[in-house]
């Protein structure tokens, strides 16, 4: 930059050379003129006169040469998004006036790619001016890793004993290009195993990439060949048919894919048997694999397939039923499977028979047809039939324990049908109750039939109170009055075994009922709101059974036990008050 800048103001001075040649021609004229005129040694005055110099100022050069801008640092930047941009500047010089202050004008904004510009420019005294520019280029942030291509395979395979060569990798980035590579593991081929050997490639914006090459180091080759048939295990051929060798494919776990294999065996394709076809490989270990196919010659086909409905062969339908298509199968014995062909139709609007046929054809062209009949009949109007069991009409005293006997229906299209029993009968209280019992069969034909219970106040005969000596005295082992007629028993956390009578007032209620065959007990499993409501109630519900198995081991009837529904606990009492069974006597 100095040498230019000298090279620039010699150029400037000697275009002023003949002036200044000019003006010292004229002073030695003026001052051989003023030595003429008297003026000098001889006490005149040499001044020069007020023309003269006048004359000096007025012939003194313009100055009509630009100053020099030179830029600090590079006049091209590059930057990536988001890094901060420091104007380096610039310095200008010039000719006549030295160095001069330079002014910067444009902006750069590093968050949005593209092309920027900064201006210097200078003016001298003269008016004479100069720029220059730097551009500034913003590219979008480098985040992209590199990327990495192993040379040759993923997966080696060395024997032991044999010597490992690593290929190595190849990286390349988009900005940067190609990569330095750092290969980090190492194969020790005298000892069987997986080793695994790691390339990585780093870019100038630190973004990082790996790839990994698996290294087999094996004992040597002691396991045969795998052979793959190309087509069927076995082939089906008829008597006259050609029979098209399609060859096998062989794989063995160290020599890859083996292009020898040696085929022997011959096909007759004129005379019906059975011929095998030998496949047989050898990999370079000396591991032998055979294989054979399978090719059966036949007589020409001429049996046909089978066909087998699904369903019945005779359906029966009433008017406004719908009719669904069960289908059929078909197997062939040359084919196998067949498909099967369905024609017929069945209008259930009206009475009457249709006939749908199944058919099956297989490749040799024998078929075979199979029908259904479907029957539509007049739709069922007529209810079913229900059987009372025991009487229709019952009598009970009061206190007396009522035993739902159910009923039985029938009905002639659907056989026997469900009943539903609605209707209660407190034994309890004095009232007549209806019990009603109902049966719908399919077509919706309702029947109902009912049973009347008659409960009645107990006759009381007075009898005189017996003379001391009829006395007899009550049995200990039954009690035949109650302090109480409720029991309580409990069970530990999550069991329904092994009740536990804690006040006794369990065992007297066992006495008590053993004394009296007309009382009944009530049974009822209490469990708490916490937890899976399903899972409580049937906890509940096998406590109860478990009393009431325990009562009935004591020699109580089962028609004097009632279990309840189990019953939900409420309250904030203790968590041992919910796994309890409650006894209720009548």
């Amino acid at each position: 930059m100095n040498t230019n800048n000298e090279q620039n103001i010699s150029r400037h001075w000697s275009g002023f050379r003949w002036v200044w040649w000019l003006i010292a021609l004229l002073l030695a004229f003026l001052l051989l003129l003023m030595w003429a005129m008297g003026y000098g040694p001889n006490g005149k005055s040499c001044q020069i006169p007020e023309k003269v110099r006048t004359v000096e100022k007025l012939i003194v050069a313009p100055d009509t040469v630009a100053p020099l801008i030179t830029l600090n640092d590079n006049p091209v930047v590059k930057l990536f998004t988001g890094e901060t941009y420091q104007d380096a500047g610039a310095k200008a010089i010039d000719g006549i006036d030295g160095d001069l202050a330079v002014t910067t004008t444009g902006l750069v904004d590093t968050q949005a790619p593209g092309e920027y510009e900064i201006t210097y420019s200078v003016t001298d005294a003269a008016g004479n001016s100069a720029t220059e520019v730097r551009k500034v280029i913003v590219v979008a942030k480098d985040t992209e890793a590199p990327e990495i291509t192993l040379v040759k395979d993923e997966v080696v395979y060395v024997k032991t004993g044999d010597l490992y060569v690593d290929e190595g990798a190849v990286a390349t980035d988009i900005p940067d290009g190609e990569l330095r590579v750092i290969t980090e593991g190492m194969v020790d081929t005298s000892k069987a195993g997986e080793y695994v050997v790691t390339y990585s490639a780093t870019d100038k914006a630190g973004n990082k990439t790996s790839k990994s090459r698996k290294v087999i180091v094996t004992d040597p080759d002691s396991e045969s060949p795998v052979i793959t048939l190309n087509g069927e295990s076995v082939i089906q051929l008829l008597i006259g048919e050609d029979y098209i060798e399609k060859g096998a494919k062989a794989i063995d776990n160290v020599d890859g894919e083996l292009k020898v294999i040696d085929v022997t065996g011959e096909v007759n394709a004129s005379k019906a048997g059975e011929y095998l076809i030998t496949y047989r490989v050898k990999d370079d270990a000396g591991n032998v694999t055979e294989l054979v196919r399978k090719v059966i010659v036949s007589a020409p086909d001429k049996a046909a397939p089978k066909v087998t409905l699904n369903g019945s062969e005779t359906l029966n339908l009433k008017v406004g039923e719908t009719y669904e298509e069960d289908g059929a199968t078909a197997v062939d014995v040359v084919d196998g499977d067949v498909k099967v062909v369905v024609e017929g139709s069945v209008d259930t609007t009206k009475v009457g028979q249709a006939t749908i046929n199944y058919t099956a054809k297989d490749s040799a062209g024998n078929s075979a047809t199979v029908t259904r009949t479907v029957i539509v009949t007049a739709a069922d109007a007529e209810a079913p039939e229900i059987v009372l069991n025991s009487a229709s009409s019952i009598r009970l005293t009061v206190g007396d324990s009522y035993s739902e006997a159910g009923a039985t229906a029938t009905d002639k299209e659907d056989g026997s049908v469900a009943v539903d029993v609605s209707g209660k009968v407190d034994s309890n209280t004095a009232g007549n109750y209806v019990v009603t019992y109902t049966a719908i069969d399919k077509a919706g034909n309702k029947a109902t039939e009912t049973r009347k219970v008659e409960v009645v106040e107990a006759e009381v005969e007075a009898k005189p109170a017996p003379s001391p000596a009829e006395e007899k005295p009550v049995p200990t082992s039954a009690t035949t009055e109650l302090t109480t007629s409720k029991a309580k028993v409990y069970f530990e956390y999550d069991k329904a075994n092994n009740p536990r009578d804690n006040d006794g007032s369990f065992a007297q209620l066992l006495s008590y009922m053993k004394a009296n065959d007309k009382a009944t007990a009530t049974i009822y499993g209490f469990h708490d709101p916490s937890g899976d409501r399903n899972y409580n109630r049937g906890l509940a519900s096998r406590r109860a059974e478990t009393v009431s198995l325990v009562m009935m081991a004591a020699g109580i009837q089962s028609t004097r036990l009632k279990i309840k529904n189990p019953v939900e606990t409420t309250g904030t009492g203790e968590p041992s008050e919910a796994r309890r069974v409650e006894i209720d006597i009548k």
